[in-house]
């Protein structure tokens, strides 16, 4: 068995990167976060919504009561967010990349014969 040196490693990391930059999935996300930063109304939407889920997940975790106006305007905002073009996309198009990334994950985990992404991460045992 030939032993490889950390340089050759990160070499072909940043090969390895470099093709996940360039492929057709991560320009897909790339292109819709684009998208959505020139779209001042679908930008407003999303952070509408997620400043209001926010609100309520805070109120949830310290007992507070929720409003039928709280809730309500989240239903909305999402309804008008499964209707927005341009968040609709970007999510579709990351749901597509983080399936690719899941199965390179197994790919490499196979090859490594162990879990990468949970080994690739700081953090300890415990």
């Amino acid at each position: 068995m030939e032993v490889i040196s950390y340089t050759k490693v990160m070499e072909a990391a940043r090969e390895f990167g470099q093709a996940l930059a360039d492929c057709d999935e991560c320009r897909a996300v790339k292109e819709g976060q684009e998208t959505l930063r020139k779209d001042k109304e679908a930008s407003k939407l999303l952070s509408d919504y997620q400043s209001t889920q926010r609100s309520i997940q805070t109120a949830r975790m310290w007992g507070g009561r929720l409003s039928k106006d709280d809730l309500n305007k989240l239903k909305n905002l999402e309804a008008k967010i499964n209707s927005n073009y341009v968040i609709k996309n970007l999510l579709d198009v990351q749901k597509r990349l983080q399936e690719m990334l899941g199965s390179l994950n197994t790919e490499v985990s196979n090859l490594l014969g162990i879990n990468f992404a949970s080994n690739s991460s700081a953090g300890g045992c415990c």
